[in-house]
């Protein structure tokens, strides 16, 4: 048996990760703190992402990026609230 390494933004990290939660791309969220790792790997493989201003995130980032989240939030905390308010 042959290892396979996963790490994002692979598409072959999100197809696991979706295979393992038995989920479909477009009504899976993403949740990060990285606009090329998290968020623009998890759109190339079409799910939906969330941006969240902790961690890695760098003000600057926003505004020097072609990568757009459907959400940015300041913090995870706030991430229930938000589902409940745009869906």
């Amino acid at each position: 048996m042959e290892a396979t390494i996963l790490g994002k933004p692979s598409p072959a990290y999100f197809e696991a990760a979706l295979a393992a939660l038995d989920a479909e791309p477009e009504l899976t969220w993403m949740v990060g703190d990285d606009l090329e790792a998290d968020v623009e790997g998890a759109q190339r493989f079409g799910l939906r992402t969330v941006l969240v201003r902790t961690g890695k995130f760098r003000p600057e980032q926003l505004e020097r990026t072609t990568v757009v989240p459907d959400a940015v939030l300041s913090s995870i905390a706030y991430l229930p609230e938000w589902l409940e308010r745009a869906l």
